[in-house]
């Protein structure tokens, strides 16, 4: 989610498609600028090839010296596969987690530096194509693994799960997986697969939006996915007791190769050269 109104004008590109909040993806056509409102959800669905946009965004903090409500503009291409960088990332930061659990760090440690990591991806992000690239990709990543953690098998349902994680802010992203505030972000998770639900279900019937027909299904959808609803407490159920760290690749086994051998002195010398106990590891090319 971004923290201002945004335009986006297509140059060119291919098979690229958008999603809005509580939307389905259509098609991102060249020549044509579309508005993205702040503090919405949305995502991008790669395409075939190369996306070349213009975006126009006011306040943008990406700009540290614009002045309030003054538009600015920058181009950017977004490539349509990046997966070989994003699984390096990945199996790095695994890496970097497994070293920590061998030093000791608990598990509420271990998250707030995937979360450091994942922020610092962020930001670059702002500044940097690669760095965009990566943090898509990763954010992605994240979504699939906790469809694939909470037992949500392939379809539809976990096409709009993996979508609404993996566009997440980081702010957001951190709340899902800490216990107090994690329903809050499973409710909104709710209202997108309501959402998406009620617009398949009246467009496969062709019902117009004020159709009384159309207002009973709707109702009757929306009261399975209210904040105390089967669907919420359900997912909080499952979801809620995930933790991040958990969902990367590797483990201290994994680490040193052993399959389930015992990890040597060694081993673990090695891997306190490795990662700093202050979580300040450059292991992770992001920052």
């Amino acid at each position: 989610m971004d923290r201002n109104d945004r335009e986006i004008s297509v140059v060119r590109g291919h098979g690229w498609k958008l999603q809005l909040e509580h939307g389905l993806p259509f098609d991102l056509a060249a020549g044509e600028t579309y508005s993205i409102p702040r503090e919405s959800w949305h995502r991008v669905v790669k395409g075939s090839s190369p996306l070349r946009i213009l975006i126009s965004e006011s306040d943008l903090g990406i700009f540290s010296k614009t002045e309030r409500g003054i538009m600015k503009s920058k181009m950017i291409e977004i490539l349509p596969t990046h997966d070989i960088k994003v699984n390096e990332v990945w199996s790095r930061l695994g890496s970097d987690v497994a070293v920590l659990e061998l030093r000791g760090h608990n598990i509420q440690e271990r998250n707030e530096y995937v979360f450091d990591k994942l922020t610092a991806m962020e930001r670059r992000s702002l500044h940097e194509q690669a760095g965009f690239d990566i943090f898509r990709g990763v954010k992605k990543m994240v979504a699939d693994k906790v469809a694939a953690a909470a037992g949500v098998p392939e379809g539809f349902l976990k096409s709009i799960i993996t979508n609404f994680i993996a566009g997440l802010g980081i702010a957001d992203l951190r709340l899902m997986f800490q216990s107090g505030a994690c329903s809050k972000i499973v409710t909104k998770l709710a209202g997108a697969v309501q959402a998406a639900i009620v617009d398949t279900v009246m467009k496969s019937l062709g019902l117009a939006p004020e159709n009384f027909l159309t207002i009973a299904i709707t109702e009757g959808i929306k009261s399975g996915f209210v904040e105390s609803g089967p669907f919420v407490k359900k997912a909080s159920e499952v979801i809620c007791k995930i933790n991040i760290s958990d969902l990367l690749p590797g483990g201290i086994t994994n680490l040193f190769g052993k399959k389930g051998g015992k990890v040597t002195e060694k081993d673990a010398a090695a891997a306190t050269a490795a990662a700093p106990a202050d979580g300040s590891s450059s292991v992770v090319p992001v920052e």
